[in-house]
């Protein structure tokens, strides 16, 4: 006779469960892709269009062209972070790597800690996003937070000020808003608003003086480690 497989238990957006129990409930779920759990309460995600999808890949260049050519930092996108007893899987994310000095690690199939810099992309999302998922990277120390609303076309990047309150960089006068955390990382969002590349404004900010300084830096946090 036959035993009857063992389903398991699904993931619904609104159930309230701790980090171990969602933990073993995504293991046994290995087809379930984009799922989170925000301060107790779980989120999974709703199917997306290109309404969503394609400023998510504009985006997503900007930072891996960032990455790619600055060693110590990595861009992620889809990666769950556990942070402050929740597991958020934002959109796209920079960190400086831990041999660098930087301040998460990597666990068993996700980042331990506060990314340095998160970018969402709000379409269905937006009241997570700039409801509880904002409070929780405030309190978590993520450094900056840039958010893209899809419906209106603002994008706002916040850098953590004094006291751990979020406020939002203002643009310089060529248009562009320039990364605190990240020197270099220039971004020109009526790039975002309108498909166009924002690689050129990035070529830019890759040009200044204070991103070869950023370079330097990194390399000797590296250099540091490996004598340790």
């Amino acid at each position: 006779m036959a035993h009857p497989i063992a389903l398991a238990d699904p993931l619904v957006t609104g159930q309230h469960m701790d980090l171990e129990e969602f933990v073993r409930r995504w293991d046994a779920l290995p087809d379930l892709k984009n799922a989170e759990l925000i301060d107790g309460v779980v989120y999974v995600a709703s199917p997306v269009g290109p309404s969503h999808g394609t400023p998510d890949i504009i985006l997503h260049t900007w930072m891996c062209t960032y990455s790619l050519k600055t060693p110590g930092v990595e861009a992620v996108c889809n990666t769950s972070c556990e942070v402050s007893g929740s597991m958020p899987q934002p959109d796209s994310a920079l960190r400086i790597l831990p041999e660098y000095g930087g301040r998460t690690r990597t666990g068993r199939s996700w980042i331990d800690g506060p990314p340095d810099l998160i970018v969402e992309v709000s379409d269905s999302s937006v009241r997570k996003d700039l409801g509880p998922k904002r409070a929780l990277y405030e309190r978590s120390r993520v450094s900056e937070y840039i958010t893209y609303e899809v419906a209106t076309g603002r994008l706002t990047w916040r850098w953590l000020g004094p006291g751990g309150i979020y406020r939002v960089l203002k643009p310089e006068p060529d248009g562009s808003i320039r990364s605190r955390i990240f020197p270099g990382l220039w971004l020109d969002p009526k790039a975002i608003a309108t498909n166009q590349s924002p690689l050129p404004m990035l070529a830019k900010g890759m040009r200044s003086p204070e991103y070869r300084e950023f370079r330097k830096l990194l390399r000797g946090r590296r250099q540091r480690k490996g004598e340790e």
